[in-house]
């Protein structure tokens, strides 16, 4: 197991630049698509709330 972080640290090291831009782009998907769903969610439970009076 030690072998394997050896061999991630060494890469990561060798190719920084990559390693934070897909790290960024991680980090941009993850954040789109909580706003998406979150909005999805928000915007359905209000069209249910005048429904449930009737």
């Amino acid at each position: 197991m030690n072998h394997y972080r050896h061999l991630a640290a060494r890469y990561l090291k060798l190719n920084q630049r990559r390693s934070i831009v897909t790290i960024m782009g991680v980090a941009l998907a993850v954040a789109v698509l909580y706003t998406l769903l979150n909005y999805g969610w928000s915007n359905a439970g209000g069209r249910q709330k005048p429904l449930r009076r009737l």
